[in-house]
C-alpha cells in the first residue's frame, strides 16, 4: 500500500519533469505502481477483504456447545 506521502511525491516529481523510472528508482516504488498512481487523481482508501472461515458452517454448534457448558 502506498502512503499519501508517497503519491504526492509521486505526483510532484512527475510535474517536476522526472521520467516514472527515474521517479520509481527515487521512490523505491515499482514502476508499475508509479504509472498507476499518475492515473489517480486522489489517492482512494482500500477496502479491506473479507475472509470466510472454515469454522462458518459449525460457528452456531459451536455457541450452543459452550453456553451448554459441554466440551
Amino acid at each position: 500500500m502506498i502512503t499519501y506521502e508517497e503519491f504526492v511525491m509521486v505526483h510532484t516529481l512527475y510535474r517536476q519533469g522526472y521520467s516514472i523510472r527515474a521517479i520509481a528508482r527515487m521512490t523505491g516504488l515499482d514502476r508499475r505502481t508509479v504509472s498507476k498512481r499518475l492515473k489517480e487523481d486522489k489517492l482512494l482508501p482500500r477496502k479491506p477483504r473479507v475472509y470466510k472461515s472454515k469454522l462458518d458452517p459449525y460457528k452456531e454448534y459451536i455457541k450452543k456447545r459452550i453456553a451448554q457448558g459441554l466440551p
